[in-house]
């Protein structure tokens, strides 16, 4: 790849359209208050749109090359994550249940490592990553500026 860049992402947050995403769907049973059964052996990377950008932006002004992960600096498990979004919300997580991949009965064998370690881009970038968290909370004030309540 002499000139080609792929980023390999784990996009988190809201959409548009009538389509749910994975922090929709948390996001609206929290609020609900409905039983939610989480992962606690699958761990992810996330990061929002938001944050991608800027980084994408500096892709462009200082070009690199290659493969690399972009997502939080950090991973949690779904549950962790399903945690930590109800403190950041300040919704209550009593519903939110710790379970194990191992538990559903799917069709096709899932991976429970899904986390992007992003040192390698982010020394070529000189780029401080955000953490899982940081993205939460950037997810959280996107929310704030669309919504009065969680009505």
């Amino acid at each position: 790849m002499d000139r080609g860049l792929v980023l390999r992402t784990n996009i988190i947050g809201f959409v548009k359209d009538n389509k749910t995403s994975f922090a929709d769907w948390l996001l609206n049973a929290l609020v609900d208050g409905s039983c939610v059964n989480l992962f606690d052996d699958v761990v992810i990377s996330p990061l929002t749109v938001y944050d991608l950008a800027p980084i994408i932006e500096k892709i462009i002004s200082q070009p690199i090359y290659g493969l690399y992960h972009c997502g939080s600096s950090n991973s949690i498990s779904k549950y962790e994550f399903g945690m930590e979004m109800a403190k950041t919300f300040h919704l209550s997580s009593l519903n939110v249940n710790r379970i194990s991949v191992e538990a559903m009965d799917f069709k096709a064998m899932r991976p429970k490592n899904l986390s992007l370690n992003v040192n390698k881009i982010s020394t070529a970038l000189n780029y401080d990553f955000p953490t899982v968290a940081g993205s939460i909370g950037s997810m959280k004030t996107r929310y704030d500026k669309k919504n009065t309540s969680l009505e």
